[in-house]
């Protein structure tokens, strides 16, 4: 997921140096090994009340790290950097095999991938971004209804993960901070009240997830063959 943010923005590049180790960094400035360094993981520490580290997304995440280290960074370190800024433990490292080869435009790896975690976060994030850009009825009948396989509600892992606060979620949903606050303990709602809230029928909520559930489908499909 790290790879892909860093190929699909074009204000950062993931390139292979002299020294055949992988590095990442800003477009434009991809220097040689010899001239990369490791960074302290301490640049990412928040220093001011205004830093939450922890809820940056994928994007804001790199920008920040490769503006505070002032050069490229070994992509291993980035992951493992990654992994602790976003509060993952016992990260596994991902690593790219270093024959200078690519097959397929993707990379192969002799090592295990990087912890699940790390790779269900930036799926999430993915993901959400695509919610974002869902009329806002298909959003509420996806978001307000979304169950675990225990019919537990999914959207309080979104301000747990990172992805969205529980005040972005309101927004999205255009619906009152305050009246939100309290819908929170009673989620997911079942389709009648997500219905009634919105002033449509029951079958049309049902309609709207089907929707937006199969046009994600697509995206993500479209976004996997990248």
């Amino acid at each position: 997921m790290l790879r892909r943010r860093l190929r699909q923005n074009p204000r950062f590049a993931l390139w292979q140096a002299e020294d055949k180790q992988w590095y990442a960094g800003f477009s434009g400035r991809q220097e040689t090994g010899s001239e990369a360094e490791e960074p302290d993981v301490s640049v990412m520490r928040p220093t001011d009340g205004k830093l939450n580290a922890a809820q940056m997304k994928s994007d804001e995440f790199l920008d920040v790290l490769f503006e505070r280290s002032g050069r490229p960074i070994v992509f291993d370190e980035v992951v493992k950097i990654a992994a602790e800024t976003w509060h993952i433990h016992d990260p596994t490292t991902e690593s790219i095999d270093t024959d200078g080869s690519e097959r397929d435009g993707q990379f192969t790896s002799s090592e295990p991938r990087v912890d699940l975690a790390l790779e269900q976060r930036l799926f999430f994030e993915q993901v959400w971004l695509e919610v974002c850009q869902l009329p806002v009825l298909q959003r509420a009948a996806l978001l307000l209804n979304l169950r675990d396989s225990r019919d537990g509600g999914v959207i309080s892992f979104l301000p747990f993960l990172g992805i969205a606060s529980k005040e972005e979620l309101a927004q999205l949903l255009e619906i009152p901070y305050e009246h939100f606050q309290k819908l929170w303990s009673q989620l997911p709602l079942d389709d009648l009240r997500i219905a009634q809230m919105f002033g449509i029928t029951r079958q049309q909520v049902i309609n709207l997830r089907k929707t937006a559930r199969e046009r994600l489908a697509r995206r993500m499909r479209k976004l996997e063959e990248k």
